[in-house]
């Protein structure tokens, strides 16, 4: 399907004791330690209210039917 979306996406490696994030847009988290925030992920937004986008549209899906996967980040 077309259209835009925001994404927040984190993995934890329990073994190392590390947490790894990718944040697009004006989606985000938070780190909490003993109920005390810790870390507040930074939004993306461009020109004030307008976040960076994962864009999917007519041109793309084209593509996508030619066996090429291509997202824009804009």
């Amino acid at each position: 399907s077309l259209g835009s979306a925001t994404a927040c996406i984190l993995g934890i490696d329990c073994r190392l004791g590390r947490l790894y994030s990718v944040n697009i847009g004006d989606s985000g988290y938070v780190v909490v330690r003993q109920g005390a925030v810790v870390y507040r992920s930074r939004s993306q937004a461009l020109n004030g209210d307008c976040p960076r986008q994962l864009d999917v549209y007519p041109w793309t899906a084209s593509l996508k039917r030619h066996g090429l996967n291509y997202t824009q980040l804009s």
